[in-house]
């Protein structure tokens, strides 16, 4: 019994983390991302929340692309923060429920002070 407790609290101590941003949708998400005006109108998909296709759990919602061959680019802004000398996890979910030829994701952490507004890819 000492030996699991023992364990159990290492286990604990190792997974404990700082996060420093998480986002789960809820809400009026838009007024927490910025949508980039960088490409043109016409190339520019709408982004929206939905559940997921083949788990429609009303309560765990994403961002979902509305339109194939669109550029989507949203940024947040999150308190600054150092990790010096500590490593830095970047996790996140994609599920592809398109059936699309090509497509990509970037994930970028920008420095203070950027033009959200002019983000490119």
């Amino acid at each position: 019994m000492k030996t699991a407790l023992v364990l159990t609290l290492a286990l604990a101590f190792v997974a404990s983390a700082t996060v420093y941003f998480e986002e789960d949708f809820s809400g009026n998400w838009q007024d927490r991302w910025t949508i980039s005006e960088d490409k043109k109108v016409e190339e520019r998909g709408l982004l929206e929340t939905s559940s997921a296709k083949h788990h429609p759990d009303s309560n765990d919602v994403g961002l979902k692309t509305t339109e194939d061959a669109r550029f989507y680019q949203a940024t947040a802004k999150f308190d600054e923060f150092t990790n010096k000398d500590k490593d830095l996890i970047f996790q996140f979910t994609v599920k592809h429920e398109q059936k699309i030829d090509c497509g990509g994701g970037y994930f970028k952490l920008l420095p203070p002070g950027f033009d959200a507004k002019k983000i490119q890819r």
